[in-house]
C-alpha cells in the first residue's frame, strides 16, 4: 500500500510541476481559473491537483471518464478548448472550495 501511496503521490507533483510550468511560468495564475476533471484516471488525481495548485473551484462532470476519449474525435471540442483557455480568468471573491458534479 505504501508503494502504491508514493507512485501516486508522485505522479501527482510532476502533474502539478507540467500545469505550473505551462500555466504560473508563462504569466497565468491557475488559482483564477476552474479546474475541470477529465479523463479516466481524474477521480485519483484531480483533488490533489487543485489543492497542489491552490485553486479554489474543481468541476468534474459525470462523463468525466469519457472526455478524453470523446475530445480525441471531436475537432469542435478541440477548439472550443482553445477558446476557452484564452479567455480572461475571473476572480473569485470566495476563500471556500467549490467542487461542483456536472451532469
Amino acid at each position: 500500500m505504501e508503494a502504491a501511496y508514493t507512485i501516486w503521490a508522485t505522479v501527482n507533483v510532476n502533474m502539478i510541476a507540467a500545469i505550473k510550468d505551462i500555466t504560473i511560468w508563462q504569466g497565468i495564475d491557475p488559482r483564477s481559473y476552474a479546474m475541470v476533471a477529465g479523463g479516466g484516471a481524474c477521480g485519483l488525481h484531480a483533488i490533489a491537483l487543485a489543492e497542489g495548485l491552490e485553486m479554489d473551484k474543481l468541476l468534474i462532470p459525470r462523463t468525466a471518464g469519457g472526455l478524453s476519449a470523446v475530445g480525441a474525435f471531436s475537432p469542435i471540442s478541440s477548439r472550443s478548448t482553445t477558446e476557452a483557455s484564452t479567455r480572461e480568468p475571473t476572480t473569485s471573491t470566495s476563500k471556500r472550495s467549490t467542487i461542483c458534479w456536472v451532469s
